[in-house]
């Protein structure tokens, strides 16, 4: 009896221990879209239930494009979780899943007390009820000022990193948008008389906030993978809507504010609201006209004939109207741009991509290899299409150095050897360089295939498997791979290397590198020395496997 309790007490401790197995395998498998990582990972984290849930929260979550982009491996992903959870425990990450509820929180939150806002500056039943609304956005609205001074931020032009020291942190919100952010959160709106300049003062004060709202949305934007067009429509729609709730706001607060009170005994006869006869009137009334003359004033010169009455005219109305044709403009602008700027180059990649279909259809491919194909130019291209070569024809002398210089520069600042290398040589093999597509899943080489060049990571992330097939490590941008065979006698590939997402690299063939690299005896020397590390490293790695597999063969023919 004992025995069988025994036995099912570890019969469930195996199982969930295979399901916390399979949900890491998991995690790396979304991580890198198909590829089952088979590295184990060496960032355990060991703490307790709850502390695993904050940290679940508040570290770097890997489906965020933004992380996947930022950190190409999921060893690196899993480094970042671990500096976090030992150097920065209080900090939250800025592409966590609390920050992104946070941002979309302050969006809804933003977008619900413009147009309340702007209900109670037309309204006069319905204040108390405003005021409420508006009261709890803004104590919701703390919530989001608290996390700022505890979320990270990314800094660097080129090689971007996640600043997460606390110090830095509250040093760079408190030089940028504390002051505003608690100006935003204090300004309450109080039916009172004597707080028409300070509600105004507040509107003023909150107009400042749009460019976190367009932050916030560009943000959730880019997580949820919005094409161009979408990005496009979202932003002029918010501010479009926007300019049409402060707009409703400020014609309501000039006069009350020119007033001086909210209710006003013998009211202003140039007024808008007394030429409408709208002191007295319903909010709904109020509010419906205000948006005829704000949508008046963004589409059209509409009601001109009513600035002038009784000798002078509406400055806000004149301000206002100018502020609506910038919106205008500007967004059709912004739909120019994205829609017929780059046009030229969209318009060859589309008809490059309809030979590209017009081919596989006539070679009658199977739905795979079709699917690769076009796969492949859209990585390639970008949804773009311009004739590089053509284009450097074009320049000479040192604007051609400095693109060639440009583009390699990541390579020098990466690869070890390269920097031993004078300028002049950095250039002679920038030209040699060939840029090539790999797509995730796609064998780069084979074990025990002749090498014939040497591969430098642009983009991407490669996975190399030793001869019994065991995933040794990750190989990530500015990376390189394919010395072995270049430097030793024997010539031969002694790993297989696969693309774990799609890879973007510069490709040296052998000719070349003897012809450039080779000369200098230091250099190859220093090669050596590292492809001998890595070999040795592999077949460490190698005989431990095959050791594993022979003694799981072993067992499976003793049971």
């Amino acid at each position: 009896m004992n025995n069988s309790i025994t036995k099912d007490r570890n019969d469930k401790k195996a199982k969930k221990k295979s399901i916390e197995e399979f949900s890491e395998k998991n995690l790396e498998h979304s991580y890198f879209k198909g590829h089952q990582c088979s590295i184990p990972n060496d960032y355990n984290i060991k703490c307790g239930k709850l502390r695993k849930f904050i940290l679940y929260l508040t570290t770097v979550r890997s489906g965020d494009i933004r992380a996947r982009h930022m950190y190409r491996s999921y060893s690196e992903l899993s480094a970042e979780i671990q500096n976090h959870y030992l150097n920065h425990p209080f900090a939250i990450h800025p592409f966590s899943r609390l920050r992104v509820a946070i941002e979309i929180l302050s969006i809804v939150l933003f977008i619900t007390c413009s147009i309340v806002n702007a209900i109670y500056a037309a309204g006069t039943q319905f204040n108390s009820y405003c005021v409420f609304v508006v009261t709890v956005c803004e104590a919701l609205f703390f919530v989001n000022i608290l996390s700022n001074f505890f979320t990270g931020y990314v800094d660097g032009n080129t090689a971007k990193h996640v600043v997460l020291n606390l110090n830095k942190i509250i040093w760079r919100y408190a030089r940028s948008w504390l002051i505003i952010d608690l100006m935003y959160f204090f300004g309450c709106f109080v039916p009172n008389e004597k707080n028409v300049h300070v509600d105004c003062t507040t509107v003023l004060v909150k107009v400042l906030k749009l460019p976190t709202l367009f932050e916030y949305t560009s943000n959730l934007m880019k997580i949820m993978e919005f094409s161009a067009i979408t990005k496009t429509a979202v932003e002029v729609t918010l501010l479009i809507s926007n300019y049409l709730c402060w707009n409703i706001q400020f014609q309501f607060y000039v006069e009350y504010v020119i007033e001086g009170t909210y209710f006003p005994d013998n009211p202003n006869l140039s007024s808008w609201m007394t030429i409408s006869h709208m002191w007295n009137s319903t909010w709904t009334r109020r509010l419906t006209l205000a948006t005829n003359r704000a949508v008046g004033m963004l589409r059209q010169n509409s009601n001109l004939h009513l600035l002038k009455e009784g000798g002078r005219f509406e400055n806000f109305f004149i301000i206002s109207w100018i502020v609506g044709k910038v919106v205008v403009i500007h967004s059709t602008i912004k739909y120019m741009i994205m829609r017929f700027g780059q046009e030229s180059a969209r318009a060859k990649y589309f008809m490059m991509a309809l030979q590209v279909k017009a081919y596989v259809n006539q070679r009658k491919f199977p739905d795979r290899i079709k699917k690769k194909i076009l796969q492949f130019y859209a990585v390639r291209f970008q949804s773009f299409f311009f004739v590089e070569s053509r284009m450097m024809d074009c320049v000479s002398g040192q604007l051609r150095e400095d693109i060639i210089m440009h583009s390699g520069r990541q390579l020098v600042s990466h690869v070890a050897f390269l920097k031993h290398l004078p300028r002049s040589l950095h250039l002679q093999i920038g030209t040699k360089l060939k840029v090539v597509i790999f797509l995730a899943g796609d064998i780069i080489f084979k074990i025990n295939t002749l090498g014939d060049c040497l591969y430098f990571i642009d983009k991407g992330t490669v996975a190399i498997y030793s001869e019994s097939g065991k995933e040794i490590g990750h190989l990530k941008d500015g990376d390189y791979f394919g010395a072995i065979a270049l430097v030793m006698k024997h010539r031969f590939r002694t790993t297989s290397v696969v693309a774990v997402t799609n890879c973007e690299l510069f490709q040296l063939d052998r000719k070349d590198f003897e012809s450039t690299i080779a000369v200098f005896p230091t250099v190859i020397e220093m090669m050596k020395k590292e492809a001998l590390h890595r070999l040795e490293r592999a077949t460490v790695i190698d005989e431990h496997h095959k050791a594993e597999l022979r003694m799981g063969k072993e067992n499976r023919d003793s049971e």
